[in-house]
């Protein structure tokens, strides 16, 4: 049985999107939303277009992946439990150049973006062939974790709130964003930090901004 199979394929299915994340050159866990495609035998799909190549790079380097299914807008669904997945990524040199082999992860994509459509017409076609040319990367879960609904904590394999590793990540993340103050105007976001054992921790969470970077709610619920 694929490790995906111990969780409600309905609600991983009906999350729109999801933060994907994978490692920089120097370790640092680098996230971007995504639309994952759940395929048969387990593995989740993920594309990118050629002109933004890094999350393959950075898969081909370091095969370690984590997934956070965990904003529900648009997903129909009421409150569903949160769903967090590390897993190993390929990702072939070769880039696909067309839809063949890959039907219903469009099918998929052009029903969640239906203004997307627009690129299968025939004139339309001709002149965006670009946007068909995919990066494809393959994600092969080795852990899945349900979590609360609309929890905002951090798990317990990620470094403990307080611990000098944490404030040195979150004032880092405040030197390198431009208007770093404006994330505490979100109700939530995204925490993306090395667990003890190395690989990617994500967690929705808060951050209030302090004197020296920012502080992580961990425990609360939104």
């Amino acid at each position: 049985m694929a490790v995906i199979d111990g969780v409600a394929h309905s609600v991983l299915d009906a999350y729109r999107t999801c933060e994907f994340a994978t490692l920089a050159r120097d370790g640092t866990p680098l996230a971007w939303p995504t639309s994952p495609f759940r395929q048969p035998d387990g593995t989740l799909l993920v594309t990118t277009s050629i002109a933004f190549a890094q999350k393959a790079l950075n898969v081909r380097r370091d095969s370690r992946v984590s997934l956070l299914f965990s904003d529900p807008t648009a997903s129909g669904l009421s409150d569903p439990k949160q769903i967090f997945v590390q897993g190993d990524a390929v990702c072939p040199d070769e880039p696909t150049t067309s839809p063949a082999g890959l039907e219903e992860f469009w099918s998929m994509l052009f029903f969640r973006q239906p203004s997307s459509r627009a690129y299968t017409l025939p004139v339309v076609r001709s002149l965006t062939g670009w946007y068909y040319t995919r990066l494809v990367i393959t994600v092969t879960p080795r852990s899945v974790e349900e979590r609360p609904a609309r929890s905002v904590a951090l798990p317990a394999c990620a470094l403990p709130p307080g611990s000098p590793e944490l404030a040195r990540s979150w004032r880092h993340a405040a030197a390198t964003l431009t208007g770093a103050r404006e994330l505490s105007g979100f109700s939530s976001c995204v925490f993306a930090a090395r667990g003890v054992d190395g690989t990617i921790v994500l967690a929705r969470t808060v951050a209030q901004p302090v004197d020296d970077g920012y502080a992580v709610a961990a425990g609360t619920r939104l």
